[in-house]
């Protein structure tokens, strides 16, 4: 079973759920054992600016 902190390869979905892409993933649940769905977190390469206030 995946475990909270695991990355896993998963698909994800096009918003018009027209295909998918495979992406890597961060499993955030907990408790997994004794669930049948996993919360991930979608990882990216990209890096983003953070703005300052």
């Amino acid at each position: 079973m995946y475990g909270f902190g695991s990355i896993v390869l998963t698909r994800f979905p096009f918003t018009d759920l027209s295909a998918d892409k495979r992406r890597l993933a961060l499993i955030v649940s907990r408790d997994n054992e004794r669930r049948s769905d996993l919360v991930v977190a979608f990882i990216t390469s990209v890096p983003r600016r953070v703005m300052s206030r």
